[in-house]
């Protein structure tokens, strides 16, 4: 019988700013100060979740933040043997580092196709707009 981890996976609905490392996550939060008073790591729902991807969208203020954050994402999951995972995320304009929406979807698709060759995973990028 096989463990969970050795079976092949899909995943289809990944946010970007609600799978960061715990790791990556923690020291950017002390690096650039962010409160985490408002989220219970402990009690996990809708509310708590929206109150991380808040914090989450203040963790990502440049454009290398953001590539890195990406790749750790599609690394984490093909350690799972997830062979097919789409990406979801809503494109920003990142004040501190002065780029564009388009920049940001542009580099989130250039650190898939590295960490595709780099981790054998087809990679989607499902861009969502805020109506």
């Amino acid at each position: 019988m096989q463990d969970t981890f050795s079976i092949p996976k899909i995943e289809l609905h990944a946010h970007i700013g609600g799978c960061f490392r715990p790791s990556t996550f923690m020291e950017l939060v002390m690096a650039k100060g962010a409160d985490l008073d408002k989220v219970d790591f402990y009690k996990v729902d809708i509310e708590g979740a929206f109150e991380f991807f808040k914090i989450a969208s203040q963790l990502v203020t440049d454009i290398s933040t953001l590539k890195r954050i990406v790749y750790e994402i599609i690394e984490d999951f093909s350690k799972q043997n997830t062979r097919y995972l789409e990406l979801r995320s809503t494109p920003k304009s990142l004040k501190e580092s002065q780029t564009s929406a388009r920049d940001y979807i542009e580099a989130i698709c250039e650190v898939m196709e590295r960490a595709e060759d780099d981790f054998d995973i087809k990679v989607r990028y499902l861009i969502s707009i805020n109506r």
